[in-house]
């Protein structure tokens, strides 16, 4: 019946629990790289007790692995890559495929190796 209003015939549930919740904040922050160790941080004191991993934004690999060494030294907590580390695997030829696995295995292991000596 198109006389009947959305509001009188649409139940949305009860969310007066909101209001009782507490919200805590993130967990962790995923940013950008700032431009240098300095900015890095300033970044670490401007999160406080948030942690804060650096994204890869789709960098090529040195260009990356250079930020990612001034984020660890300026106090980020590690890193996040998806098209940084994969784009390159992403094609229809199996062979081709795997081997760009096998160079994007590479690069993620001297991803963790910059993140874990800084």
């Amino acid at each position: 019946d198109e006389s009947m209003s959305w509001k009188q015939t649409c139940y949305l549930g009860d969310w007066s629990f909101l209001w009782e919740r507490r919200f805590r904040g993130p967990d962790v922050l995923k940013l950008q790289y700032p431009g240098s160790v300095r900015l890095c941080e300033a970044l670490t004191r401007a999160c406080g007790a948030v942690p804060w991993v650096l994204l890869g934004g789709g960098t090529d690999e040195d260009t990356f692995l250079a930020q990612l060494r001034d984020a660890m030294r300026g106090g980020a907590r590690g890193y996040i890559v998806g098209r940084t580390a994969w784009d390159a695997a992403l094609v229809e030829d199996q062979g081709e495929q795997s081997r760009a696995i096998a160079e994007r295995a590479a690069f993620l292991a001297r991803a963790m190796q910059v993140a874990e000596t800084g």
